[in-house]
């Protein structure tokens, strides 16, 4: 025993229990942390790369961008690799002299997942195989003075549960796998880790290992104080409020000493005498609180505050302090009544926090991230905050996940949300070998010491569904072992979960499962026959086939602590982590992620019961508008069942009743994906979670039917009594002015129950309101107090499923949005009744005040608020709107759309008249999406306030688009908006900007101008190289030569028609919903026939079917090919006729004159430069000047559609320029033979070819010009349809007709295969520039 004379203790306040609890000491504090450098090896070395402690190994891959971001399409089966592999954690550190001269050091490892083992320079410390453990060892002996190795093997869990199984081969322990759907692993209930890791029906595979916790040395010479915990317990029989304080500490050797305990606040402190053995060892004092001073009590959300003392411990030696700790200390009671029920069978099953039956209104928590390193502060507060905001009291921590960090039940402490805590077993038998059993032992008394100090947890459960399991025979065991199984049961849960629970904390109940009978399955053995009896206990309820929208489905049960639907997460939670080919509700994306067997369908099934399913022929909004009618289905579904459990809190019938709880599943997600939750991955809020807001509310209206009889229940959470009426409103779902209005009589509505106080047949209540009916009219009401005040939230009830609705109609939304210090404020206008209006932000975090809603008004408003002006549980002051907007690279113009949430806006909507810079909005309503057939999808107008500054100049949206370089592109991607978000943020942050617009011209762009001369240039030189090959006109392969180019400009005139103009002109990105595909077919369609047909002329012999050309036969004498005074405008034919009949026609009665002698008739025009000789002006032939002039329009034309295109992007540019370039080529080399023909010598040719030629530079200019600053679509249209009809109406029959030409089959063949050289090789080049223009970087 040592003397209390000369003693130090160090002492580390690990104050988990009791938040924010802080320590001071005698000496220093002799602790170090080890979460610094550390490096990550896998088992061979093959991989090797920092790591960060907190952490885990995939985290630590994905942040040195080994892997992708695991949650990215289908990642997650792709990195399985990852947890069958072993792994290393290794740090190398240094200790002072002091710390090894203590007389104890200990390695502290407050996580590790999983299966362990601990080396300490080469010497083996110690192994772990349970992530809920804390785990330390003495390693002073082994520390050196220099560097210090500590390296951490991680086996693979996945092999690990898997030899653990085959070890256990008396019997199984099922169930061996994850159903298939699941993509997991097998054999997790043999590994004490997160359940749910292995792959549940809403989450992904990911069998994490690291370090996922705190790691450090504590050094001290005699005492050190590992962990404080209290609980605070009323004794009805002395009236008087005690608190039980545990002391667990570790000592070096057995030490006396004297403990304070007091709390100033409540005028009481209490000495003591305490002895502390070797090692560790738990000490317990009890406070009593002084009676003569009131002690304020700690209540759930809804009922009252949550106040909180200061309680201090203190050590005393001698006099002198040693060590003094505060921590908060909470006080209230909790009781769980489970006692018979006048007038219906079995027992009770509900909650009294401090003797007052309280209502548990909430939901389901799972892990929210599959990386517990990656659940930061800011992901818990918003989760719990947003709890808290849609009136929630309760929230159920499942059994398959973690125990939560210790902030998680701090803020619950703060927030009132009461914790019904399960131990980590879920959905599984388990082993009940003496090593399983005693690290659940252990894990079990760290657990109950680190949390029990929380007011905020009322309840232990021992586990998720086994009991379930086991009664219903879900692993069909067979019954002559049902006992063995049984028995595993009781020893594991009740034995010994159990025991130690209660031994360690009195202060509020355990149930050794969920769903369970209670105290009828303690009676039944603790294995009810049926723990489903609605009678006792507590239920979980799962339908998906029957209409949710009938109440009579449900259990009427005492408590449901699990019920719920599927729906998917919005557009931009599924964006992210998907890519275009999978936004489609058949996708293979879509079906990856569902993990619920016939999850997709069933969700399509309840919603097809009362809505019309999507079928928008455009297939993004088909995908957007299916996520949306999920979203509403499942709302509608939840709120239809918490209602009718809250409405029967008060009443039983048929034996049934007293519903004391409803907590649905899921509150939050752990990825982007299908499930049951109300809160998607990221924080978003679904619509479910928006009518939770209304279906939680302390007073609350409830509709139903009853054999065709309306009835309305007041709901009252309240602490009081209330008076209280019904008004019921009846509309026409084509008018917003109701048709009429009921009242019913004031009704005394005792706090904490629920009564009726409407009963009216339906018939009765339309009788007096018109020509109402079913189908043409729907209800909303509300209650209101004496004063006529509106208490709690409208409700609404619709007499017939809204896809019957008679009159259910598009409604014309208009939104006024403006901005003020807390966000922003949206006013909507409508013209009718609009069902399940949604708003939607895209990926801007915050929410809305109401959301999904009915809209029986004119105008409605509601708000915007960011996340980060939103108070989260009380953690401090709220940022500034500055500090928001600066962190925003997602803003633009406001945009109202009437289509689903997550749309893309397009620029041409956005007009700064009408819009007031901010957030991007969309908005859908039923009658858009569901409700009723949607028609074509239209855009809602939109109206802003007028800004009060407009005297300042600013860039308009139109501007701000061509500065960078996007006037025409037909949707701004997350790229573009990161792009022109400086530009946006200096409108938003800085004084603001008039909608009027300056008239200055944006700078433009001069590489448009350099690759646009350049382009038209090349395009002209074939003026001159039509000239150099005319003397190869007559050369036998010629024709072969010209067929080829013939079928290359067909191919590139019409694909760039097809793939480029036409999109752009009709104002779409060609590569967006499979364009390119359809737009392959078009020309697959094209290419078919003429090859059919060719192979059958071939075949059959037949000739001159059809058609027409230019090419004369050889037998038949050539006439007039092109005759005088013809105006052939863009008449492509008659050139290459010309071309084709020099080169083919040599036994024409009437052969053209040649180069040469025309050259030699030659007289000199006074009005000609002296290098044009020829003929006189008057004696050329008048085809020479049409030719001329159809030229210049035709040039004018095509420099219009260079400069266009490239106002869009290079290769839009280059696209054109490639197909007019194979165009003109044989188009400018007929026009000299016209030319020639027609009397003019070669200068003259040459000249005037050129002088049309200009007209294409006249074209470019305006062209750019008109891109640059207009939409182009009108220019692209016009190009667009001139390409099609000269490659099929012009260049598709010459090219035909030089075929035709062929005698011999062998020629005819080599011509085909020619043509369809030409064909593939335009329509490939125009068809790769398309498909790779967004890789392809022309500087």
């Amino acid at each position: 025993m040592t003397p209390c004379g000369n003693i130090s203790i160090i002492v580390f306040g690990v104050l988990s229990c009791l938040l924010y609890g802080r320590s001071v000491v005698a000496e220093q504090q002799r602790t170090q942390s080890l979460d610094a450098k550390w490096s990550l090896s896998n088992s061979d070395g093959s991989v090797s790369l920092p790591a960060q402690v907190p952490g885990c190994v995939h985290s630590a891959l994905q942040q040195q961008r080994v892997i992708q971001d695991p949650y990215f399409r289908f990642n997650d089966v792709s990195y399985r690799w990852i947890a069958f592999d072993n792994w290393t954690y290794t740090t190398t550190f240094t200790v002072s002299t002091h710390l090894r001269g203590k007389q104890k050091v200990l390695l502290f490892f407050d996580g590790v997942d999983t299966v362990a083992s601990v080396w300490l320079n080469g010497v083996f410390v110690g192994k772990m195989d349970n992530m809920f453990r804390g785990y330390d060892f003495s390693v002073r002996d082994l520390l050196k003075d220099e560097d210090n190795v500590l390296k951490v093997h991680l086996l693979s869990p996945v092999v690990y549960a898997s030899e653990q199984r085959k070890a256990h081969s008396a019997y199984s322990i099922p169930p061996e796998c994850p159903p298939d759907v699941q993509k997991g692993e097998c054999h997790v209930n043999f590994i004490r880790k997160e359940q749910c890791s292995f792959s549940w029906d809403w989450g992904p595979s990911f069998p994490t290992m690291g370090l996922w916790k705190e790691v450090r040395l504590e050094a001290f010479d005699t005492l050190k104080l590992i962990q404080v915990s209290s609980v605070s317990l009323y004794n009805d029989s002395l009236s008087q409020w005690r608190v039980h304080v545990d002391l667990v500490v570790d000592a070096v050797q057995t030490t006396n000493c004297q403990i304070t305990l007091s709390i100033p606040e409540l005028d009481s402190e209490q000495v003591f005498q305490a002895q502390f053995f070797p090692e560790r060892s738990k000490n317990t004092f009890v406070l009593q609180i002084n009676t003569g001073v009131q002690v304020k009590l700690w209540w759930p959300n809804g009922h009252g505050d949550q106040p909180f003392y200061h309680m201090t411990v203190k050590g005393f030696q001698d006099g002198l302090s040693i060590l003094t700790t505060e921590s908060k200390v909470y006080f209230r009671t909790v009781e769980l009544v489970q006692e018979p029920i006048v007038g219906s069978p079995g027992l009770s099953f509900y909650f009294r926090i401090n003797r007052k039956p309280v209502f548990l209104k909430g939901s389901n928590w799972i892990p929210a991230h599959s990386f517990q390193d990656q659940v930061t502060p800011a992901v818990l507060k918003n989760l719990l905050q947003s709890a808290v905001d849609a009136n929630m009291n309760a929230l159920r921590v499942w059994g398959g996940g973690v125990y939560e960090q210790d902030l998680f039940y701090s803020i619950c402490d703060e927030l009132g949300i009461m914790v019904w805590q399960d131990f980590m077993f879920a959905c599984a038998m388990y082993p009940a070998e003496d090593d399983f059993i005693q690290t659940v032992r252990e894990e079990v008394i760290q657990q109950v010491q680190r949390l029990k100090s929380h007011p905020s947890v009322i309840i232990w459960s021992g586990n998720n569904e086994n009991e379930a399991a086991l009664a219903t025979d879900w692993f069909n065991i067979p019954a002559s072992q049902r006992p063995i199984y049984i028995n595993d049961y009781v020893k594991l849960y009740v034995n010994n979960i159990r025991e130690i629970v209660q031994d360690a904390d009195q202060s509020r109940p355990f149930l050794v499962s969920s769903p369970t009978n209670g105290a009828e399955s303690q009676r039944e053995g603790w294995v009810a026959a049926d723990p489903y009896d609605p009678h006792y206990g507590d239920t979980h309820f799962y339908s998906y086939v029957l209409d949710c929208w009938d109440w009579r489905t449900f259990p009427r049960t005492r408590f449901a602590s699990e019920y719920g639907f599927q729906s998917w997460p919005s557009f931009s939670t599924l964006q992210p982590v998907s890519i275009k080919e999978d936004w489609s509700y058949d996708s293979n994306f879509t079906s990856h992620r569902q993990h619920h067997q016939a999850g997709n369908p069933q969700m399509l099934l309840q919603a097809a019961f009362h809505f019309h399913l999507p079928n928008s022929t455009d297939p993004l909004k088909r995908f957007k508008d299916t996520l949306y009618i999920t979203q509403v289905a499942q709302a509608q579904c939840v709120k239809t069942q918490t209602e009718f459990y809250r409405r029967s809190r008060s009443e039983i019938v048929d034996g049934e009743g007293h519903t004391m709880g409803a907590l649905y599943w899921q509150l939050n997600d752990i990825w982007q994906a299908p499930s049951w939750s109300s809160i998607e991955f990221g924080g978003k809020w679904k619509m479910l979670h928006y009518f939770a807001q209304n279906f939680f509310a302390s007073v609350l209206p409830v509709g139903f039917e009853d054999n065709d009889t309306l009835f309305i229940y007041a709901v009252s959470d309240l602490n009081r009594d209330v008076k209280l009426r019904t008004v019921v409103t009846v509309y026409t779902w084509t008018d917003l002015d109701p048709v009429c209005t009921l009242r019913s009589g004031l009704i005394l509505v005792p706090g904490g129950t629920a009564v009726a106080i409407f009963k009216q047949p339906v018939s009765t209540v339309l009788a007096g309101c018109g020509r109402c009916t079913r189908l043409t009219c729907l209800l909303t009401f509300h209650l209101e107090d004496p004063g006529s005040v509106q208490q709690g939230p409208t409700n609404h009830h619709f007499l017939c499923s809204p896809k019957d609705a008679q009159g259910l109609k598009r409604p014309n939304i208009t939104a006024k949005v403006q901005e003020d210090k807390t966000g922003f404020s949206i006013t909507l206008h409508s013209d009718c009744v609009a069902p399940f209006v949604w708003l939607d932000v895209g990926n801007i975090p915050g929410r809305f005040s109401s959301n999904g809603f009915l809209m029986v008004s004119r105008n409605v408003t509601v708000t915007f608020i960011p996340d980060q002006l939103l108070p989260l549980g009380g953690t401090g002051p709220l940022n500034s709107p500055g500090t928001f907007w600066a962190e925003r690279d997602t803003l633009w113009t406001v945009l109202i759309n009437q289509s689903t949430s997550g749309g893309t806006a397009a620029p041409r909507d956005l007009h700064p008249s009408h819009h007031k810079p901010g957030f991007l909005l969309g908005l859908c309503h039923g009658s858009d999406s569901g409700l009723r057939e949607a028609p074509e999808e239209r855009r809602a107008e939109s109206i802003a306030e007028e800004n009060p500054l407009g005297k300042r100049e600013c860039p308009s949206v139109e501007q701000i688009l061509s500065h960078f370089g996007f006037s025409n592109v037909t949707q701004l991607t997350v790229d573009h908006l990161g792009r022109i978000c400086p530009a946006v943020l200096t409108q938003v942050l800085l004084p603001s900007c008039p909608y009027a617009a300056p008239e200055d011209l944006p700078p433009l762009d001069y590489s448009v101008w350099g690759y646009g001369f350049l382009a038209v240039t090349v395009i002209n030189l074939a003026a001159l190289l039509g000239l150099l090959l005319i003397p190869f006109t007559k050369k036998p392969y010629f024709p072969k030569v010209l067929t080829y180019f013939i079928g290359l400009a067909i191919g590139t005139l019409f694909s760039n028609a097809v793939l480029q103009l036409i999109p752009e002109a009709l104002g779409f990105d060609p590569k967006a919903d499979n364009y390119v595909k359809n737009a392959v077919g078009i020309f697959g369609g094209f290419y078919a026939l003429f090859f059919i047909e060719k192979v059958l002329k071939m075949a059959l012999r037949v000739e001159n079917e059809h058609g027409h050309s230019h090419f004369i036969p050889a037998e038949a004498p050539q006439e007039n090919v092109v005759h005088n005074g013809d105006i052939p405008g863009k008449n492509n034919s008659i050139v290459l006729t010309n071309i084709t009949t020099i080169a083919t026609d040599r036994s024409s009665p009437e052969r053209p004159h040649s180069v040469a002698s025309l050259s030699q008739d030659v007289h000199t025009s006074g009005v000609m430069c002296h290098w044009l000789r020829g003929q006189q002006i008057t004696s050329i032939k008048t085809v020479a000047w049409m030719i001329s002039l159809s030229d210049a329009l035709h040039n004018f034309i095509d420099g219009l559609a260079i400069g266009a295109s490239f106002t869009v992007s290079v290769l839009a540019g280059f696209s054109t320029s490639t197909a007019i370039v194979c165009e003109e080529f044989p188009h400018e080399l007929g026009d000299f033979v016209i030319l020639l023909n027609a009397g003019m010598s070669v200068p003259q040719a040459i000249f005037f070819n050129l002088l049309s030629a200009v007209s294409c530079y006249i074209g470019l200019v305006l062209g750019i010009l008109v891109g640059s600053n207009f939409a182009p679509n009108a220019i692209f249209a016009i190009a667009g349809g001139m390409f099609l009809y000269i490659s099929l109406a012009d260049m598709f029959p010459e090219m035909e007709s030089i075929a035709r030409e062929q005698r011999r089959t062998s020629d005819k063949i080599v011509f085909f295969l020619i043509q369809n050289a030409g064909l593939f090789t335009g329509f490939t080049v125009i068809l790769l520039i398309t498909i790779f223009a967004g890789d392809i970087n022309l500087g």
